[in-house]
């Protein structure tokens, strides 16, 4: 329909075509853009190819880091010539090098069936999935991936790929990214910190249960503050540097005491697995099945020591069926 050359004639179609029409040509250009978007991207990355090899075998006197030269040139040759920043070049650089090792998810890519942003969330899950599985786990994830699902959805629906092709290698991946966990917390601005954190999956999810917990018990409907001032200031009271109240103002409100009511019962973690089904963490995704187990030893293993202040500190875990799908 578009032209492509002739923008007046462009615009004019614009103006004067039926919707029927606009659709359909307005999703051949999205497909358009896409493919044009991936052989840029590749393009980038055999010019930076280019560069790495030239470094890497005419080091020049660059030892003993020729590697770390060679990187930097690759990708500051696809910033010059491609006109983008260095972040941008890198991220390029980066993708390429993991499409090498997926021919499937290249091609795919090339036919303009997803983004760039797809192709980059596709290509960083599947890295690293063993040999015998790579083939079956790019076609399952090409089908995945043409639903109109968003990216979160299509990121947990991945890793219950990888888990359900290989759970042992999921355990062990899941080991190994244990060293990623911290906890960071940076000055902001205007008296504010921000906090930064990876933590473990049932940690995190107990720690969003107690806070819906507590916004849930003590705070009515019309108190004034936003969603995410309530979740911080629900964090401070668990801290135990505040309580806290509804801030409704209302005389009749009965959330706003001077000792306001602690939630009743237990934070619960809910495991949903079944024969041939992937466990998942109610709240999160899909878990490794060691990991389900895991979690279920550490409900049931004798507490001793400290006490939890509330009784929605204590922490009860239940394993439950998959949920059916609907007809």
């Amino acid at each position: 329909m578009f032209t492509y050359t002739d923008a007046p004639a462009d615009d004019e179609l614009l103006m004067s075509s039926p919707s029927a029409d606009l659709v359909a040509a307005g999703r051949d250009a999205q497909r358009l853009e896409r493919q044009a978007n991936a052989r840029t991207v590749l393009a980038a990355y055999r010019v930076g190819v280019a560069r790495f090899d030239d470094i890497l075998y005419h080091p020049q006197g660059l030892n003993p880091r020729v590697g770390d030269h060679a990187q930097k040139a690759a990708v500051g040759e696809i910033s010059l010539q491609f006109g983008v920043s260095k972040t941008m070049a890198g991220t390029w650089f980066a993708l390429g090098g993991m499409l090498d090792h997926l021919p499937l998810i290249r091609l795919a890519y090339l036919r303009g069936e997803f983004s760039y942003r797809r192709a980059q969330l596709i290509a960083t899950t599947l890295t690293g999935v063993s040999t015998s599985d790579l083939e079956d786990a790019q076609q399952q994830a090409i089908a995945l991936a043409s639903w109109p699902v968003t990216d979160p959805t299509l990121r947990d629906q991945l890793d219950e790929l990888l888990i359900t092709l290989d759970p042992g290698k999921a355990a062990t991946d899941r080991d190994e990214f244990t060293c990623n966990q911290d906890v960071r917390i940076s000055k902001d601005r205007h008296g504010h910190s921000s906090i930064d954190g990876c933590v473990p999956a049932a940690q995190g999810e107990h720690l969003r249960t107690r806070i819906r917990s507590l916004i849930t018990t003590r705070l009515c409907a019309r108190d004034p503050r936003t969603t995410g001032q309530q979740r911080v200031a629900a964090l401070a009271d668990l801290q135990g540097m505040t309580t806290l109240t509804c801030h409704c103002g209302r005389y009749d409100c009965d959330r706003g005491t001077s000792t306001p009511p602690e939630p009743t019962h237990p934070v619960v973690i809910t495991i949903t697995s079944g024969p041939g089904a992937t466990p998942r963490l109610r709240g999160y995704a899909a878990i490794d099945p060691a990991l389900a187990d895991e979690l279920t030893e550490q409900a049931q293993a004798p507490r001793s020591g400290h006490q939890p202040r509330t009784a929605t500190a204590a922490t009860a875990l239940v394993r439950a069926p998959p949920a059916r799908s609907s007809p």
